[in-house]
């Protein structure tokens, strides 16, 4: 009996310990995606050039700017934001006039994935940290996945 109470507290323990070891998913502040913040270049899947200006507008949010060139002009293609609220991230983005949100599923000092299975546009989000200089970003539907990557400019 005491043998088998001994095993019993063992891998309760254990347990414990593997728990505790998991990575939380809540967050305090975005400082694991401050990676991002700064101004980035990257290439539509035409080989167009866009732009996108990542800023921080407190511990609880970042705001994209999306943006390109033509004929001489800065052309704002879109807005969208990362935000922390009550422990939890969301990638937001503004389409036909509503603000779209995909809860994080996965974050880490190097990479965020975003989820939201409801809408019809993009169900699946993944920005990964390549090196300091450079990030990919994948944009998933269940027929289709857009890809492409940015190079840090500042």
């Amino acid at each position: 009996m005491r043998k088998e109470r001994s095993i019993g507290v063992a891998i309760v323990f254990s347990m414990l310990i593997i728990i505790s070891c998991q990575p939380s998913q809540k967050k305090e502040s975005l400082i694991d995606a401050e990676w991002i913040i700064g101004t980035w270049k990257g290439f539509t899947k035409n080989n167009n050039v866009f732009y996108e200006r990542w800023t921080r507008e407190g511990d609880s949010l970042f705001v994209n700017t999306n943006y390109h060139f033509e004929n001489g002009d800065t052309v704002i293609g879109g807005k969208s934001k990362i935000a922390l609220r009550n422990g939890t991230m969301y990638y937001l983005n503004g389409m036909n006039n509503k603000e779209i949100s995909w809860q994080a599923s996965e974050f880490t000092p190097t990479s965020m994935i975003f989820k939201n299975e409801a809408v019809n546009t993009y169900q699946t989000i993944i920005f990964k940290l390549t090196d300091n200089n450079q990030w990919e970003a994948q944009l998933l539907t269940p027929k289709d996945t857009v890809s492409y990557s940015l190079k840090r400019i500042n």
